[in-house]
């Protein structure tokens, strides 16, 4: 048994030469200058600072840990080049500040989809999509300001317009209410003054999320239709050999050792997001949405600590038609980070399951934007099963909650909530469907990843970042 203040490390199933081999590797990469680490290297040196903090429960070594990833970054950026389309020049300095490839494709979308002048501020924004989901929601037709203000006075006035609109949502009526309510403040102090003044310090924002966004469940109408497109694409990628066969070669941190392990890594993963895009495209009928519009990145680890998301889906403002882009990306130091943290992954089925989570919340933001569009546009028939959810995923994102502002809330609202139980849902689904296709008897299917779990740590023994979905900013 080794002494524990050693940093010497008994590797299982190799022998005691090996071990040898490699503390004396360890040893001469603490000593040795960073700049003159190789890629394998540098990767090693990651993954031993890591480890070391799980053991000491500190990062006394953060610094060093931040130069080796640059190292890393610098070296992986070439071999990424040579290997793959993939867009690693993402990151660039321009009159001092950082800007990263999500803002480049954010500044794509708003020249390809000009914002109209009369929609240049948040509250015309908002009035525009609450006014435009009033008039295409038939139970909702004729909704104003004057119910608006009945409704918030609560009471026999309140009683009177959940009578006259009792063909409407509940939730969707009190959301469209409060919502008309903040984006229309100046109308509310020329018109009910007293009412605006009395309620002055009132975010009615926070009372719709408070009181809807935070707890809206959906209907078991859109959970049905929802569940017949998830097993539909979930038969379709267990079926499919490319889609099948390149999610069985998807590895985990510790399962990554060299720099062909890390740039195939890169290929197999945005390989994959095109592929599947495709297939959730045609079986929710996003006529508008197709490979084009994914960008899958290898960010640096420096991205990540600058706060640039692990993945985002974009649209300019809800009602504007073939306007959406999914950004996805791929770091083994921040999946390593990742592991450790978040989402236990470490083993390679863990790691299959995590990008397919990640990819389909990714598709189903999206395909919730497009939706939107067409209900915004009249294009969506109010009997539609997923009417009602479309209309509650529009009014949150005119309520968006950010994770860092609290990522409790930011997890609890039902733009989040409800993408990411269909993509948690569907992982399962692509999982257990493969699971039984390899194990049919005259099937030939390589068999799937069998890593054993190398053990769970808990969430403040690394420091993470968290995904997050985001709307383009103006």
């Amino acid at each position: 048994m080794s002494d524990a203040t050693s940093n010497n490390s008994q590797n299982v199933g190799i022998s005691d030469a090996e071990n040898a081999e490699i503390d004396a590797q360890i040893n001469a990469s603490q000593s040795t200058d960073i700049s003159s680490l190789t890629l394998e290297e540098a990767y090693a040196e990651m993954i031993r600072l890591m480890n070391k903090r799980l053991s000491d429960g500190g990062f006394e070594d953060r610094e060093k840990y931040i130069s080796v990833t640059r190292r890393f970054d610098e070296l992986i950026k070439p071999e990424i080049a040579k290997a793959s389309n993939i867009n690693y020049s993402h990151t660039d300095i321009k009159n001092g500040e950082y800007i990263d490839a999500d803002e480049i494709i954010r500044q794509d979308l708003l020249r390809n989809n000009p914002i109209p002048e009369n929609l240049s501020t948040v509250a015309q924004r908002n009035t525009h999509v609450v006014q435009s989901l009033i008039n295409n929601t038939p139970s909702l037709k004729s909704f104003s300001l004057d119910d608006a203000v009945k409704f918030a006075n609560g009471d026999e006035d309140e009683m009177a317009i959940r009578i006259k609109f009792k063909d409407a949502d509940p939730d969707i009526l009190l959301t469209v209410a409060y919502t008309l309510l903040d984006s229309k403040q100046e109308d509310l102090e020329k018109s009910y003054s007293e009412f605006a003044l009395e309620h002055n310090d009132t975010d009615f924002l926070d009372m719709a999320s408070t009181n809807v966004l935070y707890k809206a469940e959906s209907s078991k109408d859109y959970i049905n239709w929802s569940d017949i497109k998830l097993e539909k694409i979930a038969e379709v990628i267990a079926n499919d050999a490319s889609i099948s066969n390149k999610l069985s070669m998807i590895k985990s941190p510790d399962n990554i050792h060299s720099t062909q392990d890390i740039v195939e890594q890169y290929q197999i993963r945005q390989q994959l997001t095109d592929e599947i895009g495709e297939v959730y495209a045609k079986a929710y009928g996003l006529s508008t949405f197709n490979k084009d519009d994914i960008h899958f990145l290898s960010k640096s680890f420096d991205d990540y600590l600058n706060g640039s998301a692990l993945a985002n889906s974009l649209s300019t403002i809800l009602g504007v038609k073939d306007d959406e882009a999914i950004i996805s990306s791929y770091h083994p130091v921040y999946d390593l980070a990742r592991s450790r943290k978040l989402f236990s992954e470490t083993s390679d089925n863990n790691s299959t399951i995590t990008f397919l989570k990640t990819t389909l919340e990714e598709l189903q933001h999206t395909t919730d934007n497009i939706y939107a569009d067409k209900l915004l546009n009249g294009e969506l028939d109010p009997s539609h099963p997923a009417f009602d959810h479309t209309s509650i995923f529009a009014l949150n994102v005119l309520n968006y909650t950010k994770s860092s502002d609290s990522h409790d809330l930011y997890k609890a609202q039902y733009t989040e909530r409800s993408a990411k139980t269909t993509a948690d849902n569907m992982a399962f689904e692509i999982m257990f469907q493969i699971e039984e296709k390899e194990n049919s008897p005259d099937n030939q299917t390589p068999q799937a990843n069998t890593t054993q779990d190398a053990g769970s740590f808990t969430n403040d023994q690394i420091i993470g970042v968290q995904p997050e979905h985001t709307r383009l900013k103006f």
